[in-house]
C-alpha cells in the first residue's frame, strides 16, 4: 500500500478529523496543531464533497499565525489547496490570504500569492466578487492591491455579465487610493468595457475620470516599469 492509499484509509471518517479536533486544543503543543492541519488537509483532499473549510475556521484562523513556521504554512497551505479544488467564498479566510500577502515571511508570502493566482482563475461570481468589492472597499491599500486586480482578473474573464454597481464602487474606491497596482487594473477594466461594454461607462457618468487618466497617461505602469523608463531617460 503506498504512502497515498495509508492517508486514505487512516482518515476515512469525520470521526477520526474530531478525535484530532480535541487533541489539538492544546494551543502550546504545535506538533498536535500540524497534525491537525494534516488530518484537515487529508479530508480536503479524500472527502472534498464532504469538507468544508468554513466550519473549522475559528480553530484554523489563529494558527495561520502561529509562531512556528511549519504550522502557519502548513495552514495556508489548507487554505491554498481548498480553494483550488473547492469555490471558497468567505470573506474571513480570503481577508487572510490577502493579508499574508504582504507577510515579512518569503515563504508565507509566496503560499498566500500562489493562492491568489489560483483564485485570480476561478470563474466569475456574484458571491466572490461581493467579498472581493467588501475587501476592496475596506480602504486598506495594502489589501486593496490584491484583491482588486484579482477581481478585476476575473471580470475580464467572464462575459461581462456581472454586478457592475458593486464593481464600479470598489473601482471607484481604488481610484481616489494610493496603490499603483490598483489603478493600473482600473484602466485595464476601463478600456475593456470600451469594447465589451460601452453602455456601462455611458451609465455610470463616474468612471469618466478614469477614462480621463487613460487619455493622458496610458494605462498606469508598475513601480519597476517606471523606474526602467527613467533609466531610458536619462
Amino acid at each position: 500500500m503506498d504512502q497515498q492509499q495509508q492517508d486514505q484509509v487512516q482518515y476515512t471518517t469525520f470521526e477520526k478529523l474530531l478525535d484530532q479536533e480535541i487533541q489539538k486544543n492544546d494551543l502550546s503543543d504545535w506538533k498536535q496543531q500540524f497534525l491537525f492541519i494534516d488530518s484537515l488537509r487529508a479530508q480536503s483532499k479524500f472527502h472534498s464533497d464532504q469538507f468544508k473549510i468554513q466550519e473549522w475556521w475559528d480553530q484554523l484562523q489563529p494558527l495561520t499565525d502561529s509562531i512556528r513556521s511549519n504550522v502557519s504554512k502548513n495552514a495556508l497551505m489548507l487554505i491554498k489547496e481548498a480553494i483550488q479544488h473547492n469555490n471558497v467564498y468567505d470573506e474571513k479566510i480570503l481577508h487572510k490570504v490577502f493579508e499574508k500577502c504582504e507577510s515579512d515571511f518569503k515563504f508565507l508570502k509566496n503560499e498566500a500569492l500562489q493562492t491568489v493566482e489560483i483564485l485570480s482563475l476561478k470563474p466569475y461570481s456574484d458571491d466572490l466578487i461581493q467579498i472581493l468589492c467588501n475587501i476592496t472597499l475596506q480602504s486598506n491599500y495594502k489589501l486593496q492591491s490584491h484583491s482588486y486586480p484579482t477581481l478585476v482578473k476575473i471580470v475580464l474573464a467572464s462575459d461581462y455579465n456581472c454586478d457592475w454597481d458593486n464593481i464600479i464602487k470598489a473601482t471607484l474606491a481604488v481610484y481616489i487610493g494610493k496603490s499603483v497596482e490598483c489603478k493600473k487594473a482600473s484602466d485595464q477594466l476601463y478600456l475593456a468595457l470600451q469594447k465589451q461594454k460601452p453602455e456601462v461607462l455611458e451609465k455610470e457618468e463616474q468612471l469618466k475620470v478614469i477614462g480621463d487618466r487613460t487619455k493622458q497617461k496610458g494605462l498606469q505602469k508598475g513601480f519597476k516599469e517606471f523606474l526602467q523608463c527613467q533609466k531610458k531617460q536619462s
